[in-house]
């Protein structure tokens, strides 16, 4: 939904077809919401094991489906 070199996919295949970071297929709400308390991408891509970049294309993508 990024394009093609965005991290976030949706795949009805992976997570019931809920948009998640595509190495790793953790939810982009579930990283969106860590940053929301943390407003840090350095501690919530250590917490949950992916790439700095998948976190921020997360919140990107939370951001303009909210909007």
């Amino acid at each position: 939904p990024l394009g093609k070199v965005a991290q976030v996919v949706i795949d009805p295949k992976r997570s019931f077809g809920q948009p998640v970071v595509n190495k790793e297929g953790v939810s982009t709400r579930v990283l969106k919401r860590a940053y929301d308390v943390e407003k840090s991408v350095n501690k919530v891509a250590l917490w949950y094991q992916v790439d700095k970049k998948s976190v921020r294309d997360a919140i990107k993508f939370e951001n303009r489906i909210a909007a």
